[in-house]
């Protein structure tokens, strides 16, 4: 007997064609009755570009317009994943219990951490590939999760 699925989470980095992996995602949510929760991690500025910004701005004003920014891009994400709602799904599917999420941080760490704290059960991803070696090989996000998940990783292919 297969385990319940009761929460998913879909990790996306937004790109142009990951309607795949969200299709994959919302299907399996659907199938199982499961919630998704949509996240998306923003990393964070890196200590030599904070210094270089804090010649000219304060400290405060940084965190305000990261804060900002992430404030927008769940603002965009919602409005994403609504319109694939409403373009995707049936209106009985969309009745999915979902929820939006953006972090800052390093990629990995955020997306098992919140899979952790929201009781995932599986993690859907997409992986994309950029060269000819790169077919061979899952992207470096994917493949850190895969080996490191404590949960069911399902890696979809993206292409470009």
């Amino acid at each position: 007997m297969l385990p319940k699925i009761k929460t998913i989470l879909y990790a996306s980095d937004l790109g142009n064609h990951t309607r795949p992996a969200i299709r994959t995602a919302a299907a399996i949510a659907v199938s199982h009755q499961a919630k998704i929760i949509y996240l998306h991690v923003l990393e964070p500025i890196t200590n030599t570009a904070r210094s270089l910004v804090s010649s000219y701005i304060s400290e405060k004003e940084i965190n305000e317009r990261l804060q900002q920014n992430k404030d927008e891009m769940t603002e965009y994400m919602q409005k994403r994943i609504a319109k694939f709602h409403e373009e995707e799904l049936s209106e009985e599917e969309n009745q999915l219990e979902t929820r939006v999420m953006v972090k800052i941080g390093r990629i990995e760490e955020e997306i098992l951490k919140v899979a952790e704290e929201q009781g995932a059960d599986m993690i859907v991803m997409g992986s994309r590939t950029h060269s000819g070696v790169g077919q061979f090989m899952m992207g470096s996000s994917a493949n850190k999760i895969v080996h490191t998940s404590s949960i069911p990783v399902l890696v979809v292919p993206i292409r470009d």
